[in-house]
């Protein structure tokens, strides 16, 4: 009973101490390259991180660019292409059981062999096709854990079209807004079902949300200008993309409850920003110019817009991350960098545990030891 009563007392006074430290103070992070493909490198590119820690991209080599899957057993893999001849890959997104999607096509130019595909290891790369109606190209943009893909299916004058693709009906189209411009293209999926993209509107291009078939205008921010786009969404409904405003154009977060936010800029830039992804905690990655170009930013309610640039311990020496692309639900981030070689490359940003939370853990932890072993020789 002295033992349950500690295990007891322990619980809340470390629950207390916790709560009463700044757990969530902005933390530190870690930096891993994940490189380029072998060849004579350009650079490398990430777009996604799924919750198993695997990142996908592009690798470009002077031969070509390739569809990346990385992760930490296997390094970086090549995706291939869908076709012989083709010599062009994009891996836009992935999810949790390691499937694949993205763009495969015979040149870096857009044409009408550009198709979107996806893929996973028993099946390799497989071609999702186009919408019906005379459109001739499609890309595929994000995958959500029950294997719903979303992207654009378009031609090249007018008429480009975000989808909705299932493995039991196919690519159906999704629509625009009323008054639009005869074109639209979905970014991101939940696991609800709920689509953001872009659409041409009556006054301009606007961010939309597509829930149970009907498409949604998200507006933009005040003195916008009517423009705004939505790259991500998660699993609470809460959506980020890029607005006009009143001055620039800025990252936003937008909810059901409190419409669209201005999440601002780093000091010393070019009053643009742009949020591109964001997890179920909250959390939005994104890009902001600052004074010598673009860097890499992370926002959360508490601290705001943090440079992730000023976050990196040691492992970042020499490295400059200009832009964040996505952040799964342990917090780590994919983003882009120059490294001490000169060259771009795709990087995995992981979160160091706070020293002082660990402080407090292991003293907690060796008090309760010592009261038991105490109690047991009483």
């Amino acid at each position: 009973m002295k033992i349950k009563k500690y295990l007891v007392t322990f619980s809340i006074i470390l629950f207390n101490t916790l709560a009463a430290a700044p757990i969530f103070a902005q933390p530190l992070y870690s930096l891993t390259s994940l490189g380029i493909l072998p060849g004579d490198p350009v650079f490398s590119a990430p777009t996604h991180i799924n919750n198993q820690n695997q990142v996908t991209g592009k690798s470009v080599i002077t031969t070509g660019t390739r569809a990346f899957l990385w992760d930490t057993s296997n390094g970086m893999t090549d995706l291939g292409v869908l076709s012989p001849g083709q010599n062009y890959s994009e891996a836009q997104s992935i999810n949790d059981s390691g499937q694949v999607v993205g763009l495969s096509r015979q040149s870096t130019s857009l044409n009408s062999s550009q198709r979107a595909f996806i893929w996973d290891s028993t099946n390799g790369m497989i071609d999702l096709g186009i919408l019906p109606g005379g459109f001739v190209f499609s890309e595929a943009t994000d995958i959500n854990n029950n294997g719903q893909v979303v992207g654009i299916s378009g031609k090249f004058t007018s008429g480009s079209r975000a989808f909705l693709w299932e493995s039991t009906t196919g690519m159906t189209s999704l629509g625009d807004l009323p008054g639009g411009i005869d074109h639209s293209k979905a970014f991101a999926i939940n696991e609800h079902t709920q689509v953001v993209g872009i659409s041409g509107a009556t006054s301009g291009q606007r961010a939309f949300l597509w829930d149970s078939g009907t498409m949604i205008d998200l507006g933009d921010l005040p003195g916008g200008a009517n423009s705004s786009r939505a790259f991500d969404i998660n699993n609470n409904g809460q959506v980020v993309g890029q607005s006009g405003a009143a001055t620039g154009t800025h990252a936003f977060l937008w909810d059901s409850l409190n419409g669209m936010t201005d999440l601002g800029d780093l000091p010393g830039g070019s009053d643009i920003s742009i949020a591109y992804g964001i997890n179920d905690h909250g959390q939005v990655v994104g890009v902001s110019g600052v004074a010598t170009g673009t860097h890499a930013f992370i926002w959360d309610s508490l601290n705001g817009m943090q440079d992730l640039n000023s976050l990196l311990d040691l492992s970042g020496t020499g490295w400059t991350i200009t832009g964040a692309n996505a952040i799964n639900n342990s917090g780590q981030i994919v983003a882009t960098g120059i490294g001490p070689n000169g060259y771009t490359e795709a990087v995995l940003l992981t979160v160091i545990p706070e020293p002082a939370t660990m402080s407090l853990l292991g003293l907690g932890a060796m008090t309760l030891i010592k009261r038991r072993k105490s109690t047991c020789n009483s």
